[in-house]
C-alpha cells in the first residue's frame, strides 16, 4: 500500500512494530521495502528522508522514481477484458461457455492458447521435453508484445465474437 506524502496529505503512522521500538532499537530494523507517493519536490525529499531513517545501509539500497501517468497497465486491461469476455460469452452462448469463471482465468487459458502458442520443445540429455503453453508471464512479455496481444484480442473479440471491449484510459489506448 502506498503512503501519500505531500504538503496537503496526512502521513501514515508507522506500523505497530515500529511504534513499539525504542530509539536504540532502530539500528536493528531491516527495511525490506518502502513505497510512497509525493506531489511535490519537497514531499519527495521528505519521503526519501523518512524512508531511509530505518535502513542500516549494510547493503546498497535501490531507489526507483516513477511518474504515475494515471493510466492502467496493459496487464490490467488484459484482465479487465478476460472478465468481460467471460461474462458476455456466458450470456451469449450459455451452453457452450457456461463453464467460464467470473474471474477470467479460463478465458485467459483460451486466449493464451489462441494467440500465444507453445514454447519450443527442449532436449535435456536424452529426454525431449514438450513445449508448454506460453502465458503473459512465462516467458515474460514486453510492453510491445502486450500491446500486440491486446490488439489481436480486440480484433478477435469484435470481429469473430461480436463483443466490444471496454476501453479504460490505459497504456494500450495510448500505444494504439
Amino acid at each position: 500500500m502506498a503512503t501519500k506524502m505531500g504538503n496537503s496529505a496526512a502521513r501514515k503512522a508507522p506500523p505497530a512494530s515500529q511504534k513499539a521500538m525504542a530509539s536504540g532499537d532502530k539500528a536493528r530494523l531491516t527495511a525490506q521495502g518502502y513505497k510512497g507517493t509525493a506531489d511535490s519536490k519537497e514531499a519527495l525529499v521528505d519521503a526519501v528522508k523518512n524512508a531511509t531513517e530505518f535502513f542500516q545501509f549494510k547493503y546498497p539500497v535501490k531507489i526507483r522514481i516513477e511518474h504515475d501517468s494515471g493510466l492502467i497497465s496493459c496487464r490490467a486491461v488484459f484482465w479487465i477484458w478476460m472478465r468481460h469476455l467471460s461474462e458476455k460469452m456466458k450470456e451469449k452462448w450459455p451452453d457452450a461457455y457456461g463453464m467460464l469463471d467470473k474471474d477470467g482465468f479460463a478465458m485467459h487459458d483460451v486466449v493464451c492458447t489462441l494467440f500465444l502458442g507453445k514454447t519450443k520443445p527442449k532436449k535435456v540429455g536424452k529426454m525431449l521435453i514438450d513445449g508448454r503453453q506460453k502465458t503473459l508471464s512465462s516467458p515474460e512479455m514486453s510492453k510491445g508484445e502486450m500491446v500486440d496481444l491486446l490488439r489481436r484480442i480486440e480484433e478477435w473479440s469484435i470481429g469473430t465474437l461480436g463483443i466490444p471491449l471496454p476501453q479504460p484510459p490505459s497504456e494500450y489506448r495510448e500505444a494504439k
